[in-house]
């Protein structure tokens, strides 16, 4: 082991960020949402049990990739919104009822659909299964060997994600991150 791959002295643990750090949500929710709307516009043909209204099948149908990375990376900005509000609302209101990350997404891309002419593309139930499209994301390609190479030089790796613990578990699970520990800001809601 060379000097550059020496543990460093006394540090026990690593904590990392994980969306845009470890996994490439950006690209992931992409594909998830372009793939979603070409499949869906496919079986909306006539006489399908498919009832997109016109518009909205005009809409989508005209929509490229780079039209839903825009939509993708505009989605995430709302989770930067609704992290900053969360933190102030600690301060100034203690009692309201924590919202979960995934509620965030959920609610967050109905508002989205809607403010893109897009409500109706997909049922209630399949904007529910759109929404944990987060749940689902693709690691960097050096991701899961470092973060095995750390654990195997002894320290305890970890997430320090404001995404609840179910959603991480399911993220770690399917990208095969192999945390030693989940830690997110879920479990310190009151």
């Amino acid at each position: 082991m060379t000097a550059h791959q020496q543990p460093l002295q006394n540090v026990k643990a690593l904590f990392f960020d994980v969306f845009g750090t470890t996994v490439d949500w950006r690209k992931t929710v992409t594909r998830a949402l372009h793939t979603s709307a070409t499949t869906t516009l496919t079986s909306s043909k006539p006489n399908s049990n498919k009832n997109i209204p016109a518009s909205v099948h005009t809409k989508a149908s005209t929509m490229t990739l780079e039209d839903w990375a825009t939509f993708a990376a505009v989605w995430r900005e709302t989770y930067h919104a609704f992290t900053r509000t969360v933190a102030a609302s600690l301060d100034s209101d203690p009692a309201k009822p924590y919202k979960t990350v995934d509620q965030h997404h959920h609610d967050s891309l109905i508002q989205l659909l809607a403010d893109n002419g897009l409500t109706g593309l997909w049922n209630d139930e399949e904007v529910k299964e759109l929404s944990l499209v987060w749940h689902r994301l693709d690691p960097w390609a050096d991701t899961c060997e470092g973060i095995r190479s750390l654990n195997e030089l002894g320290y305890i790796t970890s997430t320090l994600s404001n995404g609840n613990v179910g959603l991480l578990r399911d993220m770690a699970e399917y990208a095969k991150l192999e945390w030693k520990e989940i830690v997110s800001a879920e479990m310190f809601a009151s």
